[in-house]
């Protein structure tokens, strides 16, 4: 591409990666940006002409012809070592302009002292100090998450380049920042860099000793979840990971959609996951879906209402497996969880995914709840909401010795993502025939097989009202409606 390099060079200041916010450069050369004698409708290097609404100062920057010549330029300077990468963030770059300026880069690996934050089945997550860079000025964060990715396993590689894709494409505000790529020197891992969030994953967030989850903030997360996948499924996706340890919590409370490594276009047919997460269906070989995301929600409902993750008394073995597809085991229903949400979350773990209701749908349901919230309409559902709280208050007063109890998990209960081939291997290898199960014993969804107490340890009050009866206004306490 022919252009003025002269110009070009006069238009920005040196850089050392391929990035240079616009915005710092008329910071730092106002005059020159100010100037009278450069024209403001159009680009004072190539004169292509400018809407006539959209530049006020204009730069190198405005023009995307010259922007993509500044890009251009720079892609010799660096690599990732992986030309699939690499062309990801090129594209990412080449289209920051109108992707919300999502702009990857390949940094150099100085981000002060890593801490480890957290572990899952294909990677580290560590904690690191923002480097120098101009990029990151606009934003109030001193940290930056680094995910390590094993460099050694190709497949990494490709899921790598497929989550740093998906969240270019994606780029909403309801998905972590991404920044780019480094690499460690020391081991030759591969690392994600991305925005760091305050309050770690919604299973960490949940259990916080400081955190008292209501049930409206219960409502405010699900419907800011469900919003989220409502809008990832909306772009033709399928989460497939889809679970509490890849929903994180930022530092106002609001929950980011993580993990999009394995998500993919619908046609894929990966299977990797949590196992109590995954639905039924997708152990049988039959296509992920939908409302194989649906079936993950049903669980993260179960956990707003047990407060620890599903089936974490249980190993997470072929035994439990077996049970849960061909004998239909759904989690305990604990006494503290509302009617409504009872019927919401029975129907979104339907073993027949045709039976589960679509993401809006689900959706349009947390809307009306949070909404009568909000707006102190205290509706029949609202009134559950309220009396669940009375049990939860009991839990959060216990001993910190009973709480750690009730989280507590069986020592193969495993909540990070693995690969299910080996018990799919098993389901498919055992002689009872699947869909003659599934026909013996069909789904029980009624509340009173699957009731029990939410918290052993803490003893009924006599006047304990059973929420599946008649609600009436006179069992409420005065207690105002919990805010976030």
């Amino acid at each position: 591409m022919s252009r003025d390099i002269g110009k070009l060079s006069q238009s920005m200041p040196p850089v050392k990666s391929g990035f240079w916010l616009w915005t710092d450069i008329y910071k730092q050369n106002p005059n020159d940006f100010l100037s009278k004698e450069r024209p403001r409708d159009k680009c004072f290097i190539c004169s292509n002409k400018y809407p006539e609404h959209s530049v006020t100062i204009p730069t190198a920057y405005d023009c995307e012809k010259c922007y993509q010549a500044i890009i251009e330029e720079d892609f010799k300077n660096w690599t990732s070592g992986y030309q699939e990468i690499d062309m990801v963030i090129r594209q990412s770059q080449l289209n920051s302009r109108k992707s919300n300026y999502m702009f990857l880069e390949v940094f150099p690996f100085n981000f002060g002292q890593l801490e480890v934050i957290g572990s899952g089945g294909f990677s580290t997550v560590y904690l690191g100090i923002i480097p120098e860079s101009r990029y990151w000025r606009q934003y109030q964060y001193n940290h930056v998450v680094l995910k390590s990715i094993l460099k050694s396993n190709s497949n990494i590689i490709t899921n790598l380049a497929k989550e740093l894709e998906v969240n270019s494409k994606i780029n909403e505000d309801f998905v972590p920042r991404y920044y780019g790529i480094t690499q460690n020197p020391d081991n030759g891992q591969y690392m994600i860099v991305m925005q760091y969030v305050a309050y770690g994953d919604l299973r960490r967030y949940l259990q916080a000793p400081e955190t008292f989850i209501s049930w409206k903030h219960a409502i405010y997360l699900s419907r800011c979840i469900m919003e989220s996948l409502y809008k990832i499924h909306d772009r033709g996706f399928i989460h497939k990971n889809f679970h509490t340890g890849n929903i994180l919590i930022d530092h106002t409370k609001r929950p980011l959609i993580s993990g999009l490594g394995f998500t993919s276009f619908i046609e894929s047919d990966e299977v990797i996951g949590v196992m109590p997460y995954i639905a039924p269906e997708i152990f049988d070989l039959k296509p992920y879906t939908q409302a194989a995301d649906i079936y993950s929600f049903a669980m993260i409902m179960w956990e707003f209402s047990s407060l620890q993750p599903p089936f974490g008394k249980f190993a997470h073995d072929h035994h439990l497996l077996i049970d849960i597809c061909r004998n239909h085991l759904r989690p305990t229903i604990t006494n503290a969880t509302p009617r409504c949400w009872i019927d919401l979350m029975q129907q979104c773990w339907e073993p027949d995914p045709t039976k589960r209701p679509t993401v809006l749908q689900v959706l349009e349901k947390l809307e009306l709840w949070y909404q009568s919230y909000d707006n102190n309409i205290l509706t029949e559902n609202i009134k559950q909401f309220l009396i669940c709280d009375e049990e939860r208050y009991k839990f959060y007063s216990m001993e910190r010795e009973k709480i750690e109890e009730h989280y507590s998990t069986h020592p193969q209960a495993i909540y990070k993502s693995r690969s299910m081939s080996y018990y799919i291997s098993l389901i498919q290898s055992n002689q009872i025939g699947w869909n003659d199960e599934l026909e013996r014993k069909p789904f029980d969804n009624s509340l009173n097989s699957s009731k029990k107490r939410l918290y052993p340890n803490v003893e009924p009050e006599s006047n304990e009202i059973d929420i599946t009866q008649q609600i009436d206004g006179s069992h409420l306490s005065k207690r105002r409606l919990y805010s976030i």
